[in-house]
């Protein structure tokens, strides 16, 4: 394991955990965006349970490297969907940003998460 890929992951773990903090408080943004998605709070408190495991999955996989290529597989896919999300609701870009952030960390994370293994 290389630091680049402890940094990326802390990062990409970070950013997670963060965006899971939003749902699972229902900060206001959180909720008028799971609103204008037309999500049932339900569901989207468990998006944000899965981002929160996902992360601590992510760091988790510094050491057991397999429980980190899978959770990273889940946050990637996670921000392909909170990517798509922003293309639905015709976000601009400066709302993008954060999922797009998500996607890059995430997706550079697995990637040298599966190089370095």
């Amino acid at each position: 394991m290389t630091a680049l890929t402890a940094v990326t992951t802390i990062l990409a773990a970070a950013i997670f955990l963060a965006a899971a903090w939003v749902k699972l408080t229902g900060h206001e943004h959180a909720v008028r965006t799971r609103d204008r998605l037309g999500i049932a709070p339900g569901p989207y408190r468990l998006i944000g349970a899965c981002e929160a495991a996902g992360a601590a999955g992510a760091v988790a996989g510094l050491w057991l490297r397999p429980l980190g290529i899978a959770a990273l597989a889940g946050l990637t896919l996670v921000a392909i969907g909170a990517c798509a999300a922003q293309v639905r609701l015709r976000n601009p870009p400066a709302e993008a940003r954060p999922a797009v952030l998500a996607l890059v960390l995430s997706a550079a994370a697995l990637a040298l998460q599966l190089a370095t293994a």
